[in-house]
């Protein structure tokens, strides 16, 4: 089971770049979750769920780019009664928290804190740079550690 509480607009995808399920779902009558699963012959275990949208969701879908690898999650903002999509890659995750215009201000976790805005870690394990910019298991060419996974959504920040 993937979450005991009241679920609706429940949409599954396959991402067959890393071989998961993905399930993107409104909690209740509330927030947008979404939830990564990876199939072992006839079980499925669930990493922990991600809240992508912590306000009332409508019209949740989820989608599979093949192209870009990536799964799409639309859906209505209904505070704000507009369109929005999540973009994630399953398995991996971004560690940027949006787009900075030139002269504004950023937010940028240095070494030694803790990064909260995670997806799908795995607790005690290192996570690599990638030379897209995305986090692995394995080290790239330049070796950048990125950090240990302290839970399925932080991480303590190495480099």
């Amino acid at each position: 089971m993937y979450n005991s509480s009241s679920v609706g607009q429940n949409n599954v995808v396959y991402d067959s770049s890393t071989q998961r399920v993905v399930i993107a779902y409104q909690v209740g009558s509330t927030n947008g979750s979404a939830i990564a699963g990876e199939i072992n012959g006839t079980s499925i275990t669930f990493n922990t769920a991600t809240v992508f949208q912590a306000s009332r969701v409508e019209n949740v879908a989820a989608v599979y780019d093949s192209t870009s690898e990536r799964v799409v999650i639309p859906f209505r903002d209904q505070p704000n009664a507009t369109g929005d999509a999540v973009v994630f890659k399953t398995g991996y995750t971004a560690i940027t928290r949006g787009q900075v215009a030139s002269g504004g201000n950023a937010t940028v976790d240095i070494v030694g804190t803790v990064s909260t805005n995670q997806l799908s870690l795995t607790a005690g394990q290192q996570y690599y740079v990638q030379t897209d910019g995305t986090l692995g298991l394995t080290a790239a060419d330049p070796s950048v550690l990125a950090g240990t996974a302290i839970s399925a959504t932080k991480m303590l920040v190495k480099t």
